[in-house]
């Protein structure tokens, strides 16, 4: 892993579906690579929680 490093937060749908997702991003060299930590169908009814392993 480069010297930066961060964190995005990423939601999109897909007809009626919702989704949500984290994405860790880094450099390498003059490259910024982004790899998926974890992503959900977002459900309306409950309150949405992330556990990252």
């Amino acid at each position: 892993m480069g010297e930066k490093f961060g964190v995005l937060f990423d939601g999109w749908a897909s007809g009626t579906l919702h989704f949500v997702a984290v994405y860790g991003l880094f450099s390498k060299g003059v490259f910024y690579i982004k790899r998926c930590l974890r992503s959900r169908p977002l459900n309306m009814d409950k309150e949405l929680m992330f556990t990252l392993i």
